[in-house]
């Protein structure tokens, strides 16, 4: 192991206790919550996502690695909004029309991989990822990783 000197050059990184308590911001600017845990992987000690605390009353979300755009000593910046903030997003057929809206999303773990789609329509639908269109899927999805 190497002795730690003034001179050590750390550049580039960033020491996980500096940012716990930072802002986590989604892809519109706004704030998401604030990183409450960093995760890494243990076997190739790469970052495998982020625990966002949201509050007193919100569940916290699990942030995977894939959906950070950047993350500095003020926090993290994400990609596209967390799924959470999903909900109530207008769901569209084919034709354009608009069939009912994004009541929630099922995913793989706690991947960005999505299982189905839980759709608020007159009645409630669950719609299995193999059977939506690709183009339904676009505009249900859009911001979505």
């Amino acid at each position: 192991m190497d002795e730690i000197t003034s001179k050590t050059n750390f550049e580039g990184a960033i020491r996980a206790g500096d940012i716990i308590g930072k802002k986590v911001i989604n892809d519109k600017g706004l704030q998401v919550g604030k990183i409450g845990e960093i995760l890494i992987d243990s076997s190739d000690l790469r970052l495998k996502g982020i625990i966002v605390k949201r509050g007193l009353i919100a569940t916290d979300i699990f942030v995977d690695h894939n959906n950070i755009k950047n993350l500095s000593k003020d926090g993290v910046e994400l990609l596209a909004a967390p799924f959470i903030e999903s909900a109530l997003i207008k769901v569209f057929d084919i034709n354009g029309k608009q069939i009912g809206n994004v009541k929630s999303i099922k995913r793989v773990d706690n991947s960005y991989k999505i299982l189905s789609i839980v759709m608020e329509q007159e009645a409630e639908t669950l719609t299995p990822k193999q059977e939506i269109k690709k183009e339904a899927k676009a505009k249900a999805v859009k911001g979505i990783v």
